[in-house]
């Protein structure tokens, strides 16, 4: 049984492991977010050699960072890639200040998401409302993945209706408010994901067990085998990324 993990940051890896390697861990194809310029390089080489996708944006961490030239950068490489992200806004006490440039830096890219015509990868947390009213200024038309979903229960629907898909790991999935949201998400909107975070040494086992977890608790939530929910989330994965 395998499953793709819709989010986690794997360029950090060395060596980069085999496309057999992650299968026989039972990781089915995956999606490696490089959130800085720095790191876009190495994301899309990993995503290659290791048989997964690649999305490539500016983190709301980074939005200091954008520039024109940034975003030429970023526009001549769309074409490696299955998204855009991973972007959006962080409203919290570190960030909240720069939510502004957050703002401006979000509008572009979802711009050139659109000029692309790739989905977008949103990282919102403490900024739910903003990102939701953005969104609703201009609704990403292939579709967007609100990865590691902290937000409301109240404003699950609000997003499903812009064409939205939600991801959750085990760190939300240990807390009754991530299994509430679980509950709420539609079968043919729900991912799930590692957050894997890679340091060279990082063995893969810690990439695939949180995959894992993942797995065992929505299944528990859900009521699902976890072969067939396994097999859903590929299906969903596909539609979002690979159609």
């Amino acid at each position: 049984m395998r499953l793709p993990d819709a989010h986690c940051h794997p360029q950090g890896l060395v060596p980069i492991p085999s496309s057999q390697e992650l299968r026989r861990l039972g990781i089915g194809g995956f999606l490696a977010n490089g959130t800085h310029p720095e790191n876009w390089e190495a994301t899309l080489r990993l995503a290659r050699a290791a048989g997964g996708k690649a999305a490539l944006g500016l983190h709301p961490w980074q939005a200091a960072l954008w520039t024109p030239e940034v975003n030429a950068t970023l526009s001549r490489s769309s074409s490696q890639l299955v998204a855009v992200g991973e972007i959006g806004l962080d409203g919290t006490r570190r960030w909240k200040a720069q939510l502004p440039l957050q703002k401006e830096c979000f509008r572009g890219q979802l711009e050139l998401a659109e000029q692309a015509s790739l989905p977008v990868v949103l990282h919102g947390v403490g900024a739910y409302g903003s990102l939701l009213e953005i969104l609703r200024e201009r609704p990403p038309a292939c579709g967007f993945l609100l990865h590691g979903y902290h937000g409301s229960l109240e404003m699950i629907p609000l997003f499903l209706r812009l064409g939205g898909f939600f991801s959750l790991g085990p760190r939300e999935l240990r807390s009754e408010k991530g299994r509430q949201a679980l509950g709420k998400v539609p079968p043919d909107r729900l991912l799930l994901e590692s957050d894997f975070q890679a340091q060279a040494n990082s063995p893969l086992t810690a990439w695939s067990n949180p995959l894992r977890e993942a797995l065992k608790e929505a299944s528990q939530v859900l009521g699902r085998p976890p072969e067939n929910l396994a097999a859903s989330l590929s299906a969903n994965f596909q539609e979002l990324f690979l159609r």
